[in-house]
């Protein structure tokens, strides 16, 4: 920030649902929703101008403001995040856009309730589909209060398909329910994948350099794989050991596969292991550390096909191939999820064909009854996806025999990441989306059906009504704005004095008053005449305070046994 700007001249486009386990690359575990909350907010700090605008960091506490800050100074060091809590979330009106680095547009657009449905729109991404709480948030679309100014950005054709199938369901499920034909409002839900900084793979180390560096012959052919070493929650690797080792015989050329990535488990890392020697041995093996992004690179730089045998349905889009075109590297992948629409078959590499049983009923049951668990749901599924694997020997064989058809592969892909997958191309599709949707919002107001919607919307979800409400019959009386205070004893204040420091009386997070109002207040109350009381309204009226923070105090002053509530 320049010394003569006015920092309260900046403005807000942009609000960031922030929490820093959802956009930080360091640590012992790392997954694909990191890397793409990381990208997403280097694209975000390099498109907002320091000089005139700031970012919103919209979290629950003031201190992963720090974390956030620190993040968006290594894109771009002159500009600035500015906290918004969750409780204060009237301020979003003035960013107009809450972007969300998952579906979870329910619970926010539930929280906006308590301010204006059309104060401002909610953005949010898919990443994994498959757990019952992401299919959770996707069905509570059908029911939640999301207005056509919001979106769910869908990273493929795959994931919206898996989307409009749940709130069809959903949709299907609520008119049997309700014997009625619902049909509430729906949010948008466009289409646009993910991103990578593509010159960050023009600047890798150099090849041979590479090669040397992890032990590899110049005449090996190298395979990579690179993310999370999960047989059962990512890749199962069987098709990719089984089908290199045949190439290896077939072709009679040395073969080498390094896997770039963490175990999550021993039993995982122990049954890939197993693997390996039963299936490949021929077929020469590295281990690097995908955590380690000096030892990551060198992999990058040192590899020749990249090679992910994804059959999984935690997968939705899958970053590492668009990486592997980026690096300049042919790719092997399956045709499965969203890695169908990463690449032309044939041009930027080839897609293997894969199989799935149309019968999965007594699966699903078994992982909605917690019968099975995550993990083993994932692994169930996977084992009931097929890869064509004498297809990828075929492939593989192909690409082994022929450098110069891996290096015209390796530069059509180039292109294809730089030309639909270039983060700062892609964030101007959020934004364009993100005008889209302002437009919507602000067309909205001048539309009198709309406007009868907003005015009669709730302030709360049903589900999360104020206690005063839902527990509406347990107490004798309420403190109403026309309840009248009188105070108890000659020595009340003194009295509040003692008890403020009572642990029993100030468990809860209530902010306790200042001994200064509550003696104002005493005083006020005791000088009205022979009753000696007050309402709600005159309190709230003589100390100009609102009449809900009165009765919060007065509550708490009964609680304490200082003053008496009369109802007339």
């Amino acid at each position: 920030m320049s010394p003569n700007s006015n920092a309260l001249d900046k403005k807000c486009d942009l609000a960031i649902r922030f929490e820093t386990n959802g956009y930080a690359v360091s640590g012992d575990t790392l997954h694909g929703r990191q890397m793409a909350g990381n990208n997403f907010l280097e694209a975000a700090a390099k498109a907002t101008n320091p000089e005139t605008n700031f970012l919103y960091c919209y979290s629950k506490h003031p201190k992963t403001l720090t974390d956030f800050n620190k993040l968006i100074a290594q894109f771009s060091p002159n500009l600035e995040g500015r906290h918004c809590s969750l409780l204060s979330n009237q301020k979003l009106a003035g960013a107009s856009m809450v972007y969300l680095p998952d579906p979870n547009l329910a619970e926010h657009a539930n929280y906006r309730l308590h301010s204006d449905v059309s104060s401002y729109s909610l953005c949010g991404v898919t990443h994994t589909t498959a757990t019952h709480a992401a299919m959770g948030m996707l069905a509570s679309l059908a029911t939640a209060p999301v207005m056509p100014w919001d979106a769910l950005i869908c990273t493929s054709p795959s994931v919206r398909s898996t989307a409009e199938t749940i709130l069809a369901e959903q949709q299907d499920y609520l008119s049997w329910r309700m014997q009625s034909d619902v049909k509430p409002f729906a949010c948008q839900l466009p289409i646009i994948p993910l991103g990578i900084h593509n010159d960050y793979y023009n600047n890798l180390p150099a090849k041979n350099r590479s090669r040397k560096a992890l032990n590899i012959r110049q005449e090996e052919t190298v395979f990579l794989y690179v993310g999370r070493l999960s047989p059962w929650v990512k890749a199962n690797p069987y098709p990719m050991y089984k089908g290199l080792q045949d190439a290896a015989k077939k072709t009679g050329r040395p073969i080498r596969l390094i896997e770039c990535g963490w175990y999550e488990n021993d039993m995982g890392r122990d049954a890939m292991a197993e693997g390996r020697k039963l299936l490949m041995p021929d077929v020469r093996y590295s281990h690097v550390d995908g955590r380690d992004f000096v030892a990551r690179d060198k992999a990058w730089a040192a590899a020749d096909v990249f090679v992910s045998m994804s059959d999984n349905v935690q997968e939705t889009f899958g970053l590492t191939p668009v990486e592997a075109q980026a690096a300049g590297m042919p790719v092997l992948i399956t045709d499965w999820d969203g890695y169908k629409d990463l690449m032309t078959d044939g041009a930027e590499g080839y897609r293997i064909e894969t199989s799935f049983t149309d019968d999965t009923d007594s699966t699903a049951f078994a992982f909605e009854t917690g019968t099975l668990h995550y993990g083993h749901y994932c692994a169930m599924a996977s084992q009931l996806t097929s890869v064509n694997v004498p297809q990828f020997t075929d492939r593989a064989v192909k690409l082994i025999l022929d450098p110069a058809l891996r290096k015209a592969m390796g530069m059509k892909g180039r292109k294809n990441a730089r030309q639909r997958f270039e983060w700062f191309d892609i964030f101007k599709q959020y934004q364009n989306l993100w005008a889209e949707l302002t437009d919507i919002r602000r067309h909205a107001a001048s539309n009198s059906d709309h406007q009868k919607i907003v005015k009669a919307a709730p302030k709360c979800s049903p589900a999360r009504l104020p206690p005063s409400k839902v527990f509406s019959t347990y107490p004798t009386q309420f403190i109403t704005n026309d309840s009248h205070i009188a105070v108890l004893g000659d020595n009340a204040l003194e009295s509040f004095k003692k008890l403020s420091g009572v642990k029993l009386l100030t468990l809860s997070n209530l902010q306790q008053p200042p001994v200064e109002f509550i003696s104002k207040m005493f005083q006020f109350i005791q000088t009205s005449g022979p009753e000696q009381s007050r309402t709600i309204v005159d309190i709230a009226a003589e100390s100009g305070t609102s009449a809900v923070r009165i009765k919060m105090i007065i509550a708490q002053l009964a609680k304490k046994g200082l003053v008496s509530i009369t109802n007339p």
